[in-house]
């Protein structure tokens, strides 16, 4: 039996643990305080495809006086695309051939980029460069024909087929892989570690790290997995939800063997991902109401788990809204949901400026920073993007930099502000660790 005075001093420890966890999200930004600010830096036209890009990007290395738009607007990070379809703009280890538009057509964008991104001279701000890949899709190519076996006919060698089916046994439009097929999912995960063993990167971030319809997931050798598992027989109906549970597990299992790999590399860069955020939104911050929305019964990313197990540090929904348009509202349930839902991981959220007008694109980043209904709050944001900030004519006719600049600067980012700070990034989990050791058994076998 506790007495009086311990209990009053247990109430009041309790009381000081739940003040300190939930600081970050019960205070509002002010100016001078830590907020990520990212740009994504897509790889489908000018950004970083050549050296020039790069400096006008980030500044010269070693001048201290160019130090390029991202450090001159006040921003603090960028996501690189660096792998479009099963094409890169690296030097890679597995073999993934150079991207189109670069030049040199070996240019090593990513290495200039971190080069740009990490020089300090004269007192440059460090900008931190999370390398953002393309997931399943391979839209054809090399790769893709590589494991396409055979490309006509019958299918011989399922051990070298890949490809996602559909119910009816079509190939997907962007010739995904399939994460059911083990193969293709230890590709994946590889592929994410060449990056993160081979470049200073800051991140890794993941790209349609989903399917793209809820008829997807029909590699035959998923299907044979899911029934030797649940001693079934022939094609599951696209609706039988264990069967959707499967599918949304094989995407999971590729996320949560990513993150096991970088905690035991390199456990300081940071696992993140860019998820839908479709209509409809959900009606409410719970978990429930995340399971009526299309990310999760459609394409089967559940995204809201990733984050409260603790296998991404941070998300950024692309919560990709136009204020003027048709679906006002779902913007604002959407950035409620993100504020309230983030667990002890962080929350970028991701708007669609490039869907929005010059002022509505600047009023949505604005937004990332006010409370929901229950006075929590982002971490911060990042936009898509900086070759396309806003919307001159809609749909797709986008505004200039330089104008969008002067607005950013002038209403957002007129101080600087460092990256909030991510204690569970820091520490290095031994290979017996307990949540390490679950991760690995619950990664697919290759079977």
């Amino acid at each position: 039996m506790l007495s009086s005075l311990q209990s009053c001093r247990l109430t009041l420890a309790i009381a000081f643990v739940a003040v300190v966890l939930c600081a970050r999200q019960c205070l509002a930004w002010s100016p001078g305080e830590p907020e990520f600010r990212g740009f994504r830096v897509d790889a489908w036209g000018a950004g970083a495809l050549n050296q020039s890009q790069v400096d006008n990007l980030l500044g010269v290395v070693g001048n201290a006086s160019s130090i390029g738009q991202i450090r001159a607007n006040n921003c603090n990070a960028v996501l690189l695309q660096v792998r479009r379809n099963c094409d890169v703009n690296y030097p890679s280890s597995m073999g993934e051939p150079y991207m189109s538009g670069l030049i040199p057509s070996n240019f090593n964008a990513l290495q200039a980029v971190i080069n740009a991104a990490h020089d300090t001279t004269g007192g440059k701000k460090r900008v931190e460069v999370h390398a953002w890949i393309v997931t399943f899709r391979t839209s054809g190519g090399a790769v893709f024909q590589a494991h396409d076996d055979p490309p006509t006919g019958s299918i011989n060698n399922l051990d070298n087929y890949w490809p996602t089916l559909t119910d009816t046994g079509s190939l997907t439009d962007d010739l995904a892989f399939d994460p059911g097929h083990p193969l293709a999912a230890e590709y994946t995960v590889n592929v994410a570690m060449d990056i993160v063993n081979n470049f200073d990167v800051d991140g890794i971030h993941f790209d349609y790290v989903r399917f793209t319809g809820g008829n997807q997931g029909y590699n035959p050798t998923s299907v044979n997995r899911y029934n030797a598992r649940y001693a079934q027989s022939g094609k599951p109906d696209r609706l039988d939800e264990r069967w959707r549970q499967w599918r949304r597990d094989q995407v999971t299992a590729v996320v949560r063997k990513t993150y096991a790999k970088v905690q035991a590399s390199k456990p300081w860069v940071k696992v993140s991902g860019s998820m839908v955020t479709w209509n409809p939104s959900p009606s409410s911050s719970t978990r429930e109401a995340f399971m009526g929305t299309r990310p999760y019964y459609d394409v089967f990313c559940d995204w809201d788990s990733w984050l409260h197990e603790g296998i991404i540090d941070c998300a950024m929904p692309m919560t990709y809204y136009d204020l003027s348009g048709s679906y006002p509202n779902d913007w604002t349930r959407w950035i409620n949901f993100e504020k309230d839902r983030h667990g002890s991981r962080h929350m970028y959220i991701g708007p669609g400026i490039y869907m929005n007008y010059l002022q509505d694109a600047i009023t949505e980043l604005l937004q990332t920073r006010t409370p929901s209904p229950a006075g929590n709050y982002a971490d911060g944001w990042c936009g898509y993007s900086y070759r396309c900030p806003y919307v001159v004519t809609k749909p797709n006719t986008y505004g200039s930099w330089s104008v969008f600049a002067s607005q950013l600067y002038s209403q957002v980012t007129s101080t600087p502000a460092d990256i909030p700070d991510m204690p569970f990034t820091n520490v290095k989990m031994d290979a017996e660790h307990p949540l390490l050791m679950n991760m690995q058994k619950c990664l697919p076998e290759k079977n």
